[in-house]
């Protein structure tokens, strides 16, 4: 069972975000970061992180749909805190596989070299569909 699993970079603090130089922005000297490379690293971490999450997502069987959105913080080594249901989905089982997966898959590898932040927040959204296949979504990122 499993589906996709998407991150947002919506979920990132503002200063992460202007840690990271942009494709407009010049790189002075020959220490500049290429921004293109930064972002294949973030996005190669992610989908990471997301198989990893996906290996541990267990939610049982459901006769309903349901939905859980989790938010988290990843460390600079991996290491996850702050983890919180930010939207239930009204039942304890499905929010605690979902809590479960995220708590098994940790720690995650250390953040990309290139990101100068020392955290990522996350926010992973856990879904069943009945109709279809178990779907495993979620939104965090940079």
């Amino acid at each position: 069972m499993g589906g996709p699993l998407s991150v947002s970079r919506d979920n990132f603090k503002p200063d992460d975000l202007a840690a990271l130089p942009n494709s407009n922005r010049s790189n002075e000297g020959s220490e500049g970061i290429d921004a293109r490379r930064i972002d294949a690293d973030i996005n190669s971490y992610l989908e990471q992180m997301r198989q990893k999450v996906r290996q541990h997502w267990i939610p049982g069987l459901s006769q309903s749909s349901r939905r859980t959105v989790l938010n988290f913080t990843i460390n600079r080594s991996g290491q996850v805190s702050n983890i919180q249901v930010a939207q239930t989905s009204g039942f304890d089982v499905t929010d605690e596989a979902a809590l479960n997966a995220v708590r098994l898959a940790a720690p995650f590898a250390p953040l990309p070299t290139g990101l100068s932040s020392d955290y990522i927040n996350i926010q992973f959204t856990f879904s069943i569909n009945v109709y279809g296949e178990l779907d495993l979504s979620g939104d965090g990122g940079y």
